[in-house]
Order: C-alpha cells, then sequence, then structure tokens
C-alpha cells in the first residue's frame, strides 16, 4: 500500500484515501484524507505533536440566539455510512450547526472531505456525541487534521434542535484542527 500511495503523490493524481482505501479518483491537485493516525504519520512523516497545535475549540450543541431568523434546515446535503453501519448525514442545518456552519465558518466546502472521515471509525465517543478524526495531505503543505462531530440522535443534547421521528441529528461540525479555516487546496476535489 505505501509504495502505491507515494506514487500517486508523486503523478499527482488526487486521491482521498480512508481507512487504507481509495475513496475518490484523479484531479488537478493532490491532497489525501486518511482516517488512521498510525497509517497517515507512516505516509505523511512524523505526527505534529499535540502540544504543538494550537487547540481548536470543539462543537457544542449550540443555543439558539433569540435574534436568529433562520431556521435549521433537516434536508440532507450528503449522507456516508461509517464501518459499524450507522447512516449519518449532513443536513444543510443553519449558521449555528450543520452544513451552513461549517461550510462558511470552516472552508470545508464538499462533501468528500466529510465522507472521508466518516468512513473510517468513530475516534472519540460521549453518548451520542461522536468523533471522527481524518487527515488531509497536500504536496509542499503541512498534513491538516480534520475532525466530524456527528450527533448520533433525534435530538441535540440541549434539545434545541429535532430531527424528527426515526432520524438522526447527524454532523454538527466539520473542521480542521488548530486553524479557524481549512486551506481553499481541500476543496479542490
Amino acid at each position: 500500500m505505501a509504495e502505491s500511495v507515494v506514487r500517486v503523490v508523486r503523478a499527482f493524481a488526487l486521491t482521498w484515501v480512508s481507512a487504507g482505501r481509495s475513496v475518490y479518483g484523479r484531479g488537478p491537485s493532490p491532497p489525501w484524507v486518511m482516517t488512521d493516525g498510525d497509517h497517515a504519520a507512516g505516509m505523511c512523516g512524523e505526527p505534529v505533536p499535540e502540544g504543538r497545535q494550537r487547540c481548536a475549540r470543539t462543537a457544542r450543541s449550540p443555543a439558539r440566539a433569540e435574534s436568529d431568523s433562520t431556521p435549521w434546515e433537516k434536508r440532507v446535503k450528503c449522507r456516508e455510512t461509517d464501518p459499524d453501519g450507522r447512516a449519518i448525514p449532513a443536513r444543510y442545518g443553519n449558521h449555528l450547526l450543520g452544513w451552513r456552519h461549517f461550510s462558511g465558518k470552516h472552508n470545508i466546502r464538499t462533501c468528500k472531505i466529510v465522507d472521508a472521515a466518516l468512513s473510517g471509525n468513530v475516534d472519540k465517543r460521549e453518548d451520542a456525541r461522536l468523533e471522527y478524526w481524518a487527515y488531509a495531505v497536500h504536496p509542499g503543505a503541512k498534513r491538516v487534521k480534520i475532525i466530524v462531530v456527528v450527533q448520533y440522535s433525534r435530538k441535540t443534547k440541549d434539545g434545541e434542535y429535532d430531527a424528527g421521528r426515526g432520524q438522526k441529528i447527524g454532523v454538527i461540525t466539520a473542521y480542521c484542527k488548530g486553524m479557524n479555516k481549512c486551506p481553499n487546496w481541500m476543496n479542490s476535489a
């Protein structure tokens, strides 16, 4: 696997890698996304120690501001099934959580980035709140850790948002650790 991955980078083919398998084809630039930290460290050099990265604010169930006139939209933008069989939607939402939140605030504008992380195993779990981690790598750029936060229940923890009977909230946010906005090259897929 390592030799074929190196060949892909040298050939400048765009490949998203998740759990050791390619999930996307060719493109103009060569970013990768990997979900396994050890595999990513082996392919991309030694990982940056956690203490050297600026801490990113983690997503919490946001309370709606009284002045918030944008309702939370339940419509699904994209959906991925994780290895445990959970079908996880990324709903359009609003500026506080969902696609509209992280596509603007965190500059994640393609489903491929979210799907690559969700196709790996859960990396952190707290009740119905799940975190999936992935790594994006681009030649000449620093490796970027992507964190996708999922609420796998009908309602958010604070009860402000409800996906409806038999539905899950899904992706609350996605962001690049230690950055306010993810690099633009990640959206080139």
